[in-house]
C-alpha cells in the first residue's frame, strides 16, 4: 500500500463519517481554546498582581495577626 493509497483511504473514511469527524475536530478545537483562555487568564491575573505590588513600593511590610508555634529565638527562649 502506497502513501497515496493510505491518504485516499483516510479521506474516504473521514468523508463517510462527517458527523464523527466534525465532533472530533470541534472537541479538539474546544480543548485548545479552553487551555489557551485559562493560561491567558492566569497570566493576566499574575501580571495584574505584580503591578499592584510594585505600586505599593519596595519598603512595604505586611503583618498578619495570630500566634506563632514557637517563641522568638527557638524553644529555649
Amino acid at each position: 500500500m502506497t502513501l497515496r493509497d493510505l491518504f485516499g483511504a483516510t479521506f474516504r473514511t473521514l468523508w463517510a463519517h462527517k458527523m464523527r469527524t466534525f465532533l472530533t475536530m470541534f472537541g479538539i478545537a474546544w480543548g485548545i481554546l479552553s487551555i489557551t483562555l485559562m493560561v491567558a487568564a492566569g497570566e493576566g491575573l499574575r501580571k495584574g498582581h505584580q503591578i499592584q505590588m510594585e505600586t505599593m513600593g519596595k519598603d512595604l511590610v505586611i503583618i498578619f495577626a495570630g500566634r506563632t508555634s514557637m517563641q522568638a529565638g527557638g524553644a529555649r527562649a
